[in-house]
């Protein structure tokens, strides 16, 4: 009885394979104009061949460059696609061979327009507060479960590996791990560089679906209510307080320019000072401006200013000062014993508008004026 024996050299056990773990992005979403990369690293006994069959049916080898270097196949396989168009979207597939063994893994790239409008896609719009935070939802219903991947107006592409927040447009962008799954995009304090188109993009093996949101901020001019012209009494040597109330967004600055022309825009400003009384206006940040101790200097139109980028606003008011008759203030000193040849001294301090005019009459019935130097 005859034994058969079958011998295989060492060469005839070849293999080949294209990584495929956690690490390997086979889903690329990329922007009219910008560039892909797609990885296909390949392992294999004897050492793999390196093909790609473009969208078009096209192959190409590793190592390739095409003459405008728009397109190039390293000699690690990866192929780089520069100043990608809207043609270029589609399936690649990536063949590893060798002369026992084959492995191939497809890659799906979706070229987005830059100016997508809403006639395109299921566009939304929404008009945002300055300063609130801004939840954008993007949520699919398929199977197999979509990843989700958003488009800032930016360009910058965010996907499931953005798990921590990061900068964007002078905000703090986060996808949250509690709401990664459901897609939701979260903007911190937005402010009018946010404004924009954002794109979700849903995609899993049989498909994809874009959806716009194109946010606006909500903004309006600045504007006075009560915005009519008033006219406010006031008694000499009382403070003066005149409110001023603007809305807008952003919210506007206000200042308030003096009958002297004078602009008090922030902070207090001193007005002068008159005698031991120094005088002075503060202007408050809900728009009151406000002075203490109030003379016949005083009186005269005020206008407040209200401005923000939308817009500005003013109000007149006119301010009367009611004139006092004249009041002597009560003397620290009304009676003295002096020794003959000897200094005595009387305060007489009176008060009114128009500032009176003092006079002293003396025991012999001489009257003498304040200017007098006796």
């Amino acid at each position: 009885e005859a034994a058969a024996f079958c011998i295989y050299s060492r060469d005839q056990y070849g293999w080949a394979m294209i990584r495929k773990d956690s690490q390997t992005k086979t889903e690329h979403s990329v922007l009219a104009g910008g560039v892909i990369e797609l990885n296909c690293q390949t392992f294999g006994d004897p050492k793999p061949i390196v093909e790609w069959i473009l969208p078009d049916g096209s192959k190409l080898r590793a190592p390739y460059n095409n003459e405008d270097q728009r397109i190039v196949v390293a000699y690690n396989g990866r192929l780089i696609f520069k100043s990608v168009e809207i043609s270029d979207t589609g399936v690649y597939h990536c063949i590893a061979t060798n002369s026992l063994d084959v492995d191939v893994l497809a890659f799906r790239v979706t070229v987005l327009p830059l100016n997508t409008e809403e006639q395109e896609i299921n566009g939304i719009r929404i008009s945002h507060t300055l300063g609130q935070n801004l939840c954008l939802d993007c949520t699919s219903a398929s199977s197999p479960e979509a990843s989700i991947q958003w488009i800032l107006p930016d360009h910058t592409i965010l996907d499931k590996s953005y798990v921590r927040p990061l900068t964007y447009s002078h905000t703090k962008v986060s996808v949250f791990g509690n709401v990664l799954e459901n897609g939701t995009l979260i903007i911190e304090s937005v402010n009018e560089k946010d404004a924009g188109d954002f794109i979700c993009v849903a995609r899993n093996k049989v498909g994809d679906d874009v959806q716009l949101i194109r946010v606006s901020m909500s903004m309006k001019p600045a504007r006075i209510k009560p915005n009519v012209f008033s006219r406010k009494k006031v008694t000499y040597g009382n403070d003066l307080k005149v409110d001023c109330v603007a809305a807008g967004v952003p919210m506007p600055e206000i200042s308030w320019g003096l009958p002297d022309g004078t602009l008090v825009n922030s902070g207090l400003q001193a007005d002068g000072s008159e005698g031991d009384q120094f005088k002075q206006y503060t202007l408050f940040n809900n728009g009151t401006l406000y002075l203490n101790k109030v003379g016949s200097d005083e009186e005269g139109d005020y206008t407040c200013y209200a401005e923000n980028k939308l817009g500005k606003d003013k109000m007149h008011v006119h301010i009367s000062v009611v004139t006092a008759v004249p009041r002597i203030q009560r003397p620290i000193l009304s009676y003295a014993k002096v020794k003959p040849g000897r200094n005595v001294r009387f305060d007489c301090k009176a008060i009114g508008d128009p500032k009176p005019n003092v006079f002293w009459m003396l025991p012999s019935k001489d009257i003498i004026a304040a200017s007098n130097d006796r």
